[in-house]
């Protein structure tokens, strides 16, 4: 019983440690890709706030096998 009260207490205590940002953090971000496959499909887009949109804000990969995609964020 007192395992589940302190896992129930160490649960609590970090969730309300986190907390979100008030402001969008994403314009920031900087993407990184394995490949491009032409400059309408830079990795730049994923982070560019143009979502849902055919055929604008898209990446796409050159490689056929293991492209890959990665975002840093400023924090």
């Amino acid at each position: 019983m007192k395992r589940i009260t302190f896992f129930i207490l160490l649960c609590s205590g970090i969730s309300f440690g986190l907390k979100a940002t008030p402001y969008n953090i994403a314009p920031q971000a900087k993407a990184t890709a394995s490949s491009e496959f032409s400059d309408a499909y830079r990795s730049a887009n994923v982070c560019d706030g143009i979502i849902g949109i055919a055929d604008r804000g898209e990446w796409a990969s050159k490689s056929t096998v293991n492209g890959w995609g990665g975002i840093d964020y400023p924090y």
